[in-house]
C-alpha cells in the first residue's frame, strides 16, 4: 500500500509540474506575442479570448499604445462601452492619433448613453479627414437623437452624408 501511495504522490507531482511549466511558457510570452495571439482569436470571431490576450499584453506593458487601442476597439465590438472608453482614452494619453481614435471614443460614449459628453468632447477639427468628419457628425447626430432632439440630429446626419456618403451608420440615423 505504501508503494501505491508513493507512486500516486510521484504521479501527482509530475502532473503538477507539467501543468505549471505550461503556464510558464505562456507567461514568458512577449507583449507582441500576446497581440498576435489576440489577432488570431479575433480572426476566428472569439472576442472573449481576444480580450484576454490583449489584457495580458497590457499587463506585460501598460504603456503599449497598440495593445490599448486594440483592446478598446475589441471592447467596442463586444458592446462594452465603458471599458472601450477607458482603453481608448489611455491610447490617446499614450500618444495615439487623436483624430483616428476620437470617433471610436464617441462610439463608446454613445454605447453608455453619455450623449452630452459626445457633444462636448467629440468635435471635428479643421484638418479632419472627410470620412472622420462624417463619422464625428454622425456620432453627434446620434447623441442629439439620444437626447430627443430629432430636428437637430437630422441636420447633422445630412451634413455627415454631405461629407462622405460611405458611412453606413449615418443612414441608420
Amino acid at each position: 500500500m505504501a508503494n501505491h501511495a508513493l507512486s500516486l504522490a510521484i504521479l501527482l507531482a509530475f502532473a503538477a509540474s507539467t501543468t505549471l511549466s505550461g503556464c510558464d511558457r505562456i507567461s514568458n510570452l512577449s507583449e507582441h506575442e500576446y497581440i498576435e495571439r489576440a489577432k488570431a482569436h479575433e480572426g476566428k470571431g472569439d472576442l472573449k479570448s481576444t480580450i484576454v490576450e490583449l489584457k495580458n499584453a497590457v499587463q506585460k506593458n501598460p504603456d503599449s499604445l497598440q495593445a490599448r487601442l486594440l483592446l478598446g476597439q475589441t471592447y467596442l465590438k463586444a458592446g462594452m462601452g465603458a471599458e472601450a472608453e477607458k482603453e481608448l482614452n489611455n491610447a490617446i494619453r499614450l500618444g495615439g492619433n487623436r483624430e483616428a481614435i476620437e470617433p471610436k471614443l464617441g462610439e463608446a460614449l454613445v454605447l453608455v448613453g453619455d450623449y452630452q459628453r459626445v457633444l462636448d468632447e467629440i468635435r471635428p477639427e479643421t484638418q479632419t479627414s472627410r470620412i472622420n468628419l462624417a463619422r464625428v457628425l454622425q456620432l453627434r447626430g446620434d447623441a442629439l437623437l439620444g437626447q430627443g432632439k430629432r430636428t437637430e440630429a437630422c441636420g447633422l446626419f445630412q451634413q455627415s452624408l454631405d461629407a462622405h456618403t460611405r458611412n453606413p451608420p449615418t443612414y441608420w440615423g
